[in-house]
């Protein structure tokens, strides 16, 4: 049975963070998708050893990737939970859940947007904006052929 490893420190996760700021075009092709397997394995176990400079645990690249993408994901949940609120849509008083620094600098660079979307990834604001578009189309239309 294999133990899990120790829980990341704060120092371990900014030097994570660090690591693959340094080197995301390489892990994102420069926007092309990911590398070869083996080149993108291998480009993980480079973040992996940089980490394990800073820590008091040696980390392989698999546990870099993996906590990279949970601090990605965490970023996204809490985004996606606190968009009504930022909206002004949510009833009541507003529960803003903090994104954290680390969180935040890790999904600026998955994501395009600094601002995640609600409901269907449809702008609330433009769909509003559309329906007023497409009434006065009708109107029109109304008038014509009256």
């Amino acid at each position: 049975m294999q133990l899990r490893a120790p829980w990341f420190t704060d120092d371990e996760l900014e030097a994570c963070v660090s690591e693959v700021e340094r080197r995301y075009r390489e892990l994102t092709r420069d926007g092309r998708g990911k590398p070869a397997p083996p080149q993108y394995k291998h480009i993980w176990q480079v973040i992996g050893e940089a980490m394990s400079a800073v820590g008091t645990m040696l980390r392989d690249g698999d546990q870099c990737r993996k906590r990279w993408n949970d601090v990605v994901a965490a970023a996204r949940r809490k985004r996606t939970a606190n968009a009504p609120e930022q909206c002004g849509m949510g009833g009541g008083s507003p529960e803003v859940i903090k994104v954290t620094d680390i969180e935040e600098r890790a999904s600026s660079l998955v994501d395009d947007h600094p601002c995640a979307t609600t409901h269907g990834g449809a702008d609330p604001v433009l769909q509003h904006d559309r329906s007023e578009e497409v009434d006065r189309e009708r109107n029109d239309l109304e008038l014509y052929f009256l």
